[in-house]
């Protein structure tokens, strides 16, 4: 089953780390390169309609803190394949390194300084249909 989700510029960018997921993206020296973030809430909906998981159970556990370990399992997968937007023919690869739950394990310093960066961005609100929704931002760092 398709969930339809809605994209429209954020009302306010995510600037720091406080509850979110974060993808970070390595070229193939292992230099972070980009950075995919999104708040906890985001990240759980989108897990729980890849999942089916009922948006009321999905609401309930935001009551009670982050992501269960297969809702991680399942938008670290989300991330994996959001990794396709850093990648061009002739351009160097690059793939996902780190999930990162900022509720269970704080990303490096380096990580979390790509939010409140003047870095390339795109921050936008996403709804997911029947679940709700969240802010995500997209950061790519300079060669």
């Amino acid at each position: 089953m398709s969930r339809d989700v809605e994209l429209s510029p954020a009302a306010n960018p995510l600037t720091t780390a406080g509850s979110t997921v974060i993808g970070a993206y390595a070229d193939d020296d292992r230099r972070t390169v980009a950075i995919v973030a999104m708040d906890t809430p985001l990240a759980a909906r989108i897990a729980g309609a890849l999942a089916l998981v009922t948006p009321r159970r999905i609401e309930e556990r935001l009551v009670s803190g982050g992501l269960w370990g297969q809702q991680f399992d399942d938008i670290s997968e989300v991330f994996n394949i959001l990794g396709v937007l850093f990648n061009a023919d002739g351009a160097p690869h690059v793939r996902l390194s780190t999930v990162y739950e900022t509720l269970r394990t704080f990303p490096p310093m380096e990580v979390v300084g790509w939010l409140a960066s003047d870095l390339p961005r795109v921050d936008v609100d996403a709804t997911v249909k029947g679940y709700g929704g969240g802010t995500m931002a997209v950061v790519v760092g300079g060669a």
